[in-house]
């Protein structure tokens, strides 16, 4: 991520980005600033339903394709817990 481009503070909903040949760089603030780096999408804002229902969100088109990811995001997080490298007595 560029830093210097990153670097500022955001309101929420707001968002910073930076393409270089086919690489978007995106900084969105929602409750936590959120970094995103892809290839395979645009620099558009898209509304999406909130996970209560009440009303729209507007966030960026990569933000809504990685919602998909959570397998493996669970994945990550299940490996982390159980190191490899411990020794066992048998």
């Amino acid at each position: 991520m560029p830093k210097q481009a990153f670097s500022g503070k955001l309101k929420k909903g707001k968002k910073i980005s930076r393409k270089r040949d086919h690489l978007l760089a995106i900084k969105w603030k929602d409750i936590r600033d959120v970094f995103i780096q892809t290839t395979g999408r645009e620099d558009v804002l898209v509304e999406a339903p909130s996970l209560r229902g009440a009303h729209q969100k507007i966030k960026p088109a990569a933000v809504l394709d990685y919602k998909y990811k959570t397998g493996v995001d669970r994945s990550d997080q299940m490996l982390s817990y159980y190191s490899f490298e411990r020794k066992t007595i048998k």
